[in-house]
């Protein structure tokens, strides 16, 4: 089973707890994006063992250091603001926490196999 969660009005956490429970889900696959504070809510789940399937996770805009100024990324023109909210710091926490992050996006693939 596949589920594709979006803009849902709920925050990234309470949605992968409540998926938590169905069987039929294997695993939790993460694609977030620099900016926001999302992805440090499914951090403190998965620390606290909310988040009970396997996590991989990659968080884009990794690319945004190589830039002298800020650059906007995503469709909602996401973009970083601070170093805690760069795509690097989310990968890190979310792979400290717990979950398969790869070291780059061509990784994901492999990593959710």
């Amino acid at each position: 089973m596949i589920v594709i969660l979006g803009e849902l009005g709920m925050y990234m956490a309470a949605c992968l707890t409540c998926v938590c429970v169905c069987a039929q889900i294997k695993m939790i696959v993460i694609l977030g994006e620099l900016g926001g504070r999302d992805e440090y809510g499914v951090v403190d789940a998965l620390k606290a063992g909310d988040i009970t399937k396997p996590v991989v996770a990659w968080v884009s805009g990794t690319c945004a250091a190589l830039f002298k100024s800020e650059v906007q990324f995503g469709h909602a023109g996401a973009r970083s603001g601070g170093d805690d909210e760069s795509a690097q710091a989310k990968n890190k926490a979310l792979r400290d926490a717990g979950a398969t992050v790869p070291d780059s996006y061509e990784g994901l693939e492999a990593a959710v196999k």
